[in-house]
């Protein structure tokens, strides 16, 4: 099992906002998106401020496939 926090930018449900949800990966490759949101601000880095401070960067804004993941963090 693997937990992600992905930082999304312009969600459709916050299409103004960047959003913090926490993703849980299972053993079978499965992704599960806790469906309430850690953070929603205006700012990026208010996001951020969220986001528990042992976290690493695994993949910044604009190089995922989906246009709103702006960063992924393990």
């Amino acid at each position: 099992m693997v937990e992600l926090f992905v930082i999304y930018e312009r969600p459709s449900d916050y299409p103004h906002s960047y959003v913090l949800r926490r993703q849980v990966v299972d053993r079978q490759g499965e992704i599960h998106i806790d469906p309430a949101p850690l953070a929603v601000a205006l700012s990026v880095d208010v996001v951020r401020a969220r986001l528990p401070s042992f976290l690493t960067l695994l993949q910044g804004p604009g190089t995922d496939p989906d246009p709103v993941i702006y960063e992924v963090w393990i």
